[in-house]
């Protein structure tokens, strides 16, 4: 789905400049994407300069340039990294805000797993939205004048582990390296220099592999550049004439050309998406999700793919697709099953045939793999060559809609995912096929589309596909319907921008920091308390609110996903506790556990206080690297552990929508769409509230206003006071719920007839309560004799229409409404 809305010229000039940054947000707050589009604009002159340039008797090119680590479009580009991964400052941080979220994600991700990069070491990520591949994380030393041998000697070891990960992974053909060690961290540039270029010179001297084309050097300070250009004149020698330079303006392009020509890329990134080709078997491969080919009577015995997934699977997934096709009724798209003995958590069975439209069974089959695993919280899957045995396809035809596929859905719809095309070792066709797909996805992502001399239409592009416009993509209309709504907001008063999100009172030091940072120095921030609302106001000229809105914008989202991947941890915690021996697991770790459990994954590895255990669920075991220990899980979850989804939509032709939408008319509302929510781990805790908690059980049917960006996380972790619309405390400082539609609506603000009004119905156990006053941060007891408090607090004991309560688990959502203030029926999509 998609929406898009005219932009005036100097508004699209400037958001172009921050169209990374604004995407960012958008992907983060949202579940969006942003881009836009109108006439091309006059680029800024080109200042980057090669100044040395050497081609080694092996064919090795060295070079120094002055330039933006940013631009580079070799294969891989070196970032001086601290240990923690911290990209906050330097080149580390340019290189973090300009790849986006995925870079810093990733590092988190890695440093999580790893723990800390050791000085002398490196690590890895990808590029995210910069023209690399990959980013080669080292942490060099900070200089020390008491100890510099080992400060010199630890530069020379990362360096040399840069340049000797690059020998061995065939895919990085170029590398951009930086005076690693020479700012913040102190070292003295003349010897910085020096070292890192013994270090290329040492591996050079013993270079003999021919995949490493170019080792560039690359600053953007003169002095810097100077002293490269200058350690490597002495170290390798002369530079070659000067004559034999590429133009400035032409400087990146012929590597990029090259690494296309020698061979086929096994690896993409679009849009946070990392897209992967390997050889192996897809019965061996250790994703979340393997995807099979199967005929229309889901006999696993036909067929190659499928015979050998059956084979290493057992004869219970036979028994399950079986069980599945019979109960669904499936004689053609997908069906799931568990993984059985694989290593894999799941396995999507695509029923292929033969009905004619074979190219377009194929394209749909693997965009229906794409949405159910995004649909699930699935981060990586594996397909085979699906289509060449059942269907007949051409494998070259095979590899094309494949690749084209998965590139398609992930630019018009962002999503962190690994996606891996497996080859078997022994189709060497095939593998030669989708490199050559993979070689011609990448030239049309990364190199300006020549115009067609044949087509018309792109020769004279007609004024409407010239006029600026911003287009907002994603996968619901409701929160596409926010995007714009937001974004059209800022654009009507650039020069005053007001933000209201309760996650303010959240911001810790850093944050604080950085809103009195030289970068906010040109715009005056002020924060108010108004009606229950916390409001951040921004004010100046335009372009600097906007800039400075995006950055709290972002800080805010950061925020809130900590505070919520807390909240999650406590309530698993509550719910299950995971034990090694007689030793409880950590809140984060017990939640990875436990949901590798639910999802019957074979396997998972955590590391505990330093030390990794490599946890096995079916057998409920946990190693470390010299001792085992038996697991135990205590829980209140009943029943069976079958996963079901956390949203499930009501039909809105079904009797239970129709009985809703009644009830919403009557406060001048009308339903968009309406969700079941059926979180069990959070219903179990609201059932063990219910049983031994509460004086009385008495429970009532209530609504909540929750704001568009915070619905998710009260589904996912249950409600809490930060996430309502206002923080309320007539009746006191507590979560609050209305008993009537019409009374709810009273207290909403509803300023953009375009808006959309999200409304959660919810169970609460209110049990015993009392009249609420301003000054309760919890309920008052019962009895002056007995600490014994009342559940909630009401506005009126005799006829309640408000209800307080202070313990978030006392409550659960049922459905959650997503509305429109009714008459208003919005613009086509």
């Amino acid at each position: 789905m998609k929406r898009s809305f005219p932009l005036s010229q100097p508004t699209y000039e400037y958001l172009s400049g921050i169209e990374n940054k604004l995407n960012d947000l958008f992907i983060r707050k949202f579940y969006c994407e942003v881009k836009l589009k109108g006439p091309k604009l006059q680029s800024r002159p080109e200042d980057s300069v090669m100044v040395y340039k050497k081609t080694l008797p092996c064919g090795l090119k060295i070079s120094v340039w002055k330039d933006d680590m940013t631009r580079q479009d070799t294969d891989a580009v070196v970032n001086a990294a601290n240990e923690q991964l911290c990209h906050a400052g330097g080149l580390a941080f340019a290189l973090a805000k300009a790849g986006g979220p995925q870079v810093n994600y990733e590092s988190q991700n890695f440093v999580f797993k790893n723990g800390p990069v050791k000085t002398g070491s490196i690590a890895l990520t990808s590029g995210g939205n910069l023209p690399c591949k990959e980013i080669i994380h080292a942490v060099g030393p900070q200089w020390s004048e008491f100890n510099q041998k080992e400060c010199k000697h630890k530069l020379f070891e990362v360096i040399t582990n840069v340049l000797n990960y690059v020998k061995f992974n065939r895919v990085i053909k170029s590398v951009a390296i930086p005076a690693v060690s020479s700012g913040i961290f102190g070292f003295p540039l003349k010897d910085c220099a020096e070292i890192i270029v013994c270090a290329v010179k040492q591996f050079c001297d013993g270079f003999y592999e021919n995949h490493l084309k170019e080792i560039r050097f690359v600053n953007n300070d003169d002095k810097t550049v100077s002293a490269m250009k200058y350690a490597c004149e002495n170290i390798i020698g002369s530079s070659d004439r000067s004559s034999d330079f590429p133009r400035a303006a032409q400087a990146s392009s012929p590597i990029h050309q090259q690494n296309l020509t020698q061979q086929g890329p096994q690896y993409i990134n679009i849009n946070g998406l990392n897209l992967y080709l390997k050889q192996g078997c897809i019965e061996d491969q250790t994703t979340n999700v393997i995807v099979n080919s199967v005929s229309s009577d889901l006999n696993l015995n036909i067929g190659n793919i499928s015979r050998a997934i059956l084979n290493k699977a057992g004869p219970k997934l036979q028994s399950e697709i079986f069980q599945a096709g019979k109960e669904h009724g499936a004689k053609k798209g997908i069906i799931a099953t568990n993984g059985c003995t694989l290593p894999c958590s799941f396995v999507y069975h695509v029923i292929l045939q033969n009905d004619g439209a074979v190219c377009q069974v194929l394209r749909n089959s693997v965009h229906q793999c794409l949405e159910m695993a995004h649909n699930g919280f699935v981060t990586s899957i594996s397909f085979p060559a699906l289509g060449t045995g059942l269907l007949g396809i051409p494998k070259q035809v095979v590899a094309d809609l494949m690749v084209d596929t998965v590139v398609t859905v992930a630019q018009n719809s962002p999503r962190r995912m690994d996606v891996y095309f497996v080859i078997h070792p022994e189709d060497n066709d095939s593998y030669k096929a989708f490199e050559n797909s993979f070689k011609s996805a990448e030239m049309l992502l990364h190199k300006p589309k020549e115009m067609n001399t044949t087509d018309h239409t792109q020769m004279s592009p007609s004024p409407h596909e010239e006029e600026p416009c911003a287009i907002i993509l994603g996968q619901m209309i409701e929160e596409i319907q926010d995007a714009e709504s937001w974004l059209r907001k800022i654009l009507i008063h650039p020069e005053h921008v007001t933000i209201q999100n309760s996650h303010i009172f959240l911001f810790g030091l850093k944050e604080h920091e950085a809103l009195v940072s030289p970068e906010m120095s040109k715009v005056s921030i002020s924060l108010n308390m108004e009606d229950g609302r916390a409001i951040l106001h921004i004010k100046g000229a335009p372009a600097d609110v906007m800039e400075a809105a995006l950055t709290v914008e972002l800080m805010l989202t950061e925020t809130q996903e900590k505070y919520a991947d807390t909240l999650e941890d406590e309530l698993f915690q509550t719910a299950v506790q995971w034990f090694y021996g007689k030793m409880a697991y950590p809140a984060k770790a017990n939640k990875e556990i436990e949901k590798a459990y639910q999802m019957s994954q074979n396997t998972i590895e955590l590391k505990i206080s330093g030390t990794f255990h490599f946890i096995q669920i079916k057998d409920l075991t946990a190693k470390t690297s010299n001792q085992t220990f038996q697991l135990s899980r205590e829980s209140l979850i009943q029943g069976s552990q079958k996963l079901v989804p956390l949203y499930e939509q009501v039909d809105s032709h079904s009797q239970e929508f129709k009985d809703q939408a009644k009830n919403f008319e009557k406060a001048n509302l009308e339903i968009i769409k309406m969700v079941k929510v059926q979180n069990m781990v959070l219903s179990a805790v609201y059932q063990s509230r219910k049983d031994g908690k509460l004086k009385q059980d008495q429970s009532n049917k209530l609504y909540y206003h929750v704001p568009g960006h915070f619905w998710r996380l009260v589904c996912n972790a249950g409600f809490h006071r930060l996430y309502q619309d206002r923080l309320d405390s007539k009746y006191g400082a507590g979560i609050y719920f209305k008993k009537t539609l019409g009374n709810l609506m009273k207290e909403i603000k509803v300023t953009d007839p375009n808006s959309v009004i999200y409304i959660i119905q919810s169970e609460v156990k209110t049990g015993r309560f009392t009249r609420g006053e301003e000054s309760h941060i919890l309920p008052p007891p019962m009895d002056s004799k007995v600490l014994e408090l009342y559940d909630s607090l009401v506005d009126s004991q005799s006829n309640p229409q408000t209800f307080v309560i202070f313990d978030r688990y006392q409550a659960k959502p049922q459905y959650l409404f997503t509305c429109k203030v009714k008459g208003y029926y919005g613009s086509p999509i």
